[in-house]
């Protein structure tokens, strides 16, 4: 009896490393390679969808779809305005943090360590607490 557990949960154990394995790589391989197809591949209606789909651009041109994103979306602009955002976010965020972290550091005050815990506990917790 002690056999056939042994093995029934060396395949439970291999099944669940077999989904999650499968789990990972199944939407890595729609990133990497859906954005590559041949609009061909896609579905009409009333038809079908090629799997995996054809890796080609239009006309033969793998970048086509990105090239027709970054055009059409302004996508330069975009990115162009969250860098600015990220680094103004930054650079704020250093002039308010590094004078707290050299008071906390060279001074002693009433109360140190509750605002140093509990400026700590704040940057521990998630951004959707």
């Amino acid at each position: 009896m002690s056999y056939l557990w042994r093995i029934s949960g060396k395949a439970i154990v291999i099944i669940f490393i077999f989904f999650l394995i499968l789990s990972i790589l199944l939407p890595l391989f729609t990133i990497f390679v859906y954005p590559f197809t041949d609009e061909k591949s896609f579905p009409r209606p009333g038809g079908y969808m090629l799997i995996p789909p054809l890796p080609l651009g239009q006309d033969g041109d793998i970048w086509y779809w990105f090239k027709e994103s970054w055009r059409s979306l302004s996508v330069g602009k975009a990115l162009k305005n969250s860098v600015i955002i990220a680094f103004i976010t930054t650079f704020v965020s250093i002039l308010i943090a590094a004078p707290a972290a050299f008071g906390f550091v060279r001074f002693k005050f009433p109360g140190r360590n509750f605002f140093l815990f509990s400026y700590l506990i704040f940057m521990m917790m998630p951004d959707l607490v």
